[in-house]
């Protein structure tokens, strides 16, 4: 995920700036596209700039997309607005952005170094390999007042104390699989149902890789029939994205997926989509959460004998 001190230069400066965003969406409901040129020319930078309003505008519920993709400010994106109230920010962000409560909570039991709250966010879940996600929510923490940092370690403020005592949810482990147990789904379902499965298959002329395909017939030469990419955070969901379109380019495979973490994240992939896919939508992934492919799996495990012996075909 990337943050918005990409377009910003001091920590200070992180919500003056965003409100001169949230300002521009409310005079002028610009599409995406039209924001971030904009804001490349306001703050000087082509960074990550259209990541950036992605990521701490729309995935933060500040703004949403309405007729013509244009952007318009929520209710709580005009409340912040309207009244520079830091604790709407903090809301929204425990609410919206992955850890940010569980860091709170960690931060309230005692102080940590980054590379301590990276392990403990590896420890319920976090597939991330380096600190940055950690970096971005402490920017956002120590600008909305409840984080300071003290030598190598960060700490909560009196205020952070406060905020915390309100938090009434415990400490939280992800509810959902890890990405090898969804891969796993993935691959004992399609070899149930017939298909030739494959495990991080290559990408041709990219040194990249599938997470799973299925194929009708073994020869591995011939393009798969599906396609699957699990992005359980909404981070790896713009990568999938980018993946699934050279894929489609190259294999144009009859159906293509992204498992997502959640509902929420199902509408913020199928928001992403719209500015990110650029070719036809005839193979335009479907976006399916993995609690259905978990009732999916879940049932079929019931009946996996029947489902075999239904899904078996005469060999060609």
């Amino acid at each position: 995920m990337q943050g918005i001190h990409n377009i910003t230069r001091r920590l200070e400066e992180l919500l003056e700036n965003l409100q001169k965003i949230l300002l521009k969406i409310h005079k002028d409901k610009p599409t995406l596209n039209e924001l971030s040129r904009w804001a490349s020319a306001e703050f000087k930078t082509k960074e990550w700039v259209k990541n950036a309003l992605e990521d701490n505008v729309i995935c933060m519920s500040l703004a949403t997309r309405k007729e013509g993709n244009r952007l318009y400010l929520t209710e709580e994106g005009k409340k912040f607005l309207d009244t520079g109230d830091k604790e709407i920010l903090l809301n929204l962000f425990c609410k919206n952005i992955w850890g940010a409560k569980e860091m709170l909570l960690w931060l309230k039991e005692q102080p940590m170094t980054s590379k301590e709250l990276f392990e403990k966010f590896r420890s319920i879940g976090a597939s991330w390999k380096k600190g940055y996600q950690v970096e971005y929510r402490l920017l956002w923490l120590r600008a909305l007042e409840v984080v300071d940092k003290s030598g190598q370690k960060y700490i909560l403020t009196s205020y952070g104390m406060k905020f915390v005592e309100s938090l009434e949810t415990p400490l939280e482990v992800r509810k959902e699989p890890s990405h090898n147990e969804v891969v796993n789904m993935l691959i004992e379902l399609g070899e149930t149902l017939g298909f030739y499965v494959k495990r991080e298959e290559s990408i041709p002329s990219k040194r990249r890789r599938c997470d799973v395909t299925w194929r009708s017939r073994e020869k591995s030469s011939e393009p798969p029939d599906k396609v699957f990419e699990v992005a359980l955070s909404i981070e790896r969901i713009r990568d999938a994205l980018s993946k699934l379109e050279h894929v489609a380019k190259l294999w144009r495979p009859y159906q293509l997926y992204i498992v997502v973490a959640d509902e929420e994240n199902v509408k913020k992939a199928e928001d992403l989509m719209e500015d990110l896919w650029t070719i036809s939508r005839t193979y335009k992934p479907r976006v399916v959460s993995w609690t259905d492919i978990k009732a999916v799996y879940e049932c079929w495990k019931t009946k996996k004998d029947l489902v075999k012996e239904l899904s078996s075909r005469l060999p060609s």
